[in-house]
C-alpha cells in the first residue's frame, strides 16, 4: 500500500498548483517533496495565459537556500503551463526549492498574487530513511520524515511520530532550538532499528 501511495504521489507532484493572480503578496510555502530522479523537471499549472517574456532566470528558479541549481523556464500548455528543468542533476540527499515569484506575469501584465516556494529533497531510494524536513513557527517545530517501505516506526528521541502516508512520518516538538540536533530513528516491523540520522534543525 505504502508503494502505491508514493507512485500516486509521485504523479500529483507532476502537476503542482493552481496559481491566482492579483496583487503581491508574501511568499507561501507549499508541501514538501521527496523524489528520487536527480533530473526531475517540474510542471505548474497557471489559470491565466502567461507573459512569455515574465519568464526569467530570476522570476522562476531552483535554489538550495544558498546557491542558485541552474535550470530553464519554457511555456507549454496553451501558454497556461510552465516546464522547469534542471540544466545540471540534483544532487543526492540535498534540499532544494523551486521558487515562484511575482515577477511572473499574465498576458494581460498581472503580476502573480503569492510568491511560492516548493521545496524538495532527492532521496536515495536505498536509505531506510531517505529525507528529514522541518518547518518552524514560533515555537513549534514539525517535522515530515520520508522513509523507506520497510521502515514502520519512526522516533525523534523518546516520542514516535505519526504516519501520514506515502512512506512519510509527521511530529511536532515545542521550544526546540534553531541549528540544535536531533536524532531520528527508522525500525521494522519487528521494532528492529534500521538507520539512525542526525538533524541540523532549520
Amino acid at each position: 500500500m505504502k508503494r502505491i501511495n508514493r507512485f500516486i504521489l509521485a504523479l500529483i507532484a507532476m502537476v503542482l498548483m493552481f496559481l491566482p493572480w492579483q496583487e503581491v503578496g508574501v511568499a507561501k510555502e507549499w508541501a514538501f517533496q521527496s523524489i528520487d530522479q536527480v533530473d526531475k523537471a517540474w510542471s505548474i499549472k497557471f489559470n491565466l495565459q502567461l507573459d512569455g517574456d515574465s519568464l526569467t532566470s530570476t522570476s522562476i528558479y531552483i535554489t538550495d537556500g544558498t546557491n542558485i541549481h541552474p535550470s530553464t523556464s519554457r511555456l507549454t500548455g496553451n501558454g497556461k503551463e510552465v516546464q522547469v528543468v534542471p540544466s545540471n542533476p540534483y544532487e543526492v540527499g540535498k534540499a532544494y526549492w523551486v521558487m515562484i515569484t511575482n515577477q511572473v506575469k499574465s498576458s494581460d501584465g498581472k503580476p502573480l498574487k503569492t510568491p511560492i516556494e516548493v521545496p524538495f529533497q532527492v532521496v536515495d531510494p536505498n536509505a531506510k530513511i531517505q529525507a528529514v524536513h522541518s518547518t518552524t513557527s514560533g515555537m513549534f517545530t514539525t517535522f515530515i520524515v520520508t522513509v523507506h517501505p520497510d521502515v514502520h516506526k519512526v522516533t525523534i528521541g523518546t516520542q514516535e511520530l505519526t504516519f501520514i502516508g506515502n512512506n512519510q512520518y509527521t511530529g511536532t516538538f515545542i521550544d526546540l532550538k534553531q541549528n540544535s540536533t536531533v536524532t531520528i530513528n527508522g525500525y521494522d516491523e519487528n521494532n528492529k532499528r534500521l538507520q539512525s540520522v542526525s538533524y541540523k534543525v532549520q
